[in-house]
């Protein structure tokens, strides 16, 4: 399987990853010319991208057709607290998020 990568440089079929993602595709994973990963852009999009070039400090994609992330809950969930005592926001924060 593929590793995911977030970034939101993509258009018109090119990719950009920079930064500390760029440096542990590059350098920790070794990555080849012609390998394929999964791009994420943030909004519940993948893209199967094709490494193309690296450069100082990001790498280079081409990618194809985004299709929907199957690793977002179809569900939006609100939760709404009222301000509450000392360190109860903690208790309201994990709970909420298990």
């Amino acid at each position: 399987m593929p590793h995911r990568y977030f970034t939101t440089q993509i258009t018109n079929g090119r990719a950009v990853l920079e930064g500390e993602d760029a440096h542990h595709l590059a350098h920790v994973m070794r990555a080849r010319l012609g390998e394929q990963v999964v791009l994420c852009d943030g909004h519940a999009t993948e893209y199967t991208a094709t490494i193309t070039g690296f450069g100082a400090d990001c790498v280079e994609f081409s990618v194809e057709e985004g299709y929907p992330t199957a690793a977002e809950p179809r569900l939006e969930l609100t939760l709404f607290a009222a301000c509450p005592k000392q360190d109860k926001l903690e208790q309201i924060l994990q709970h909420g998020t298990e």
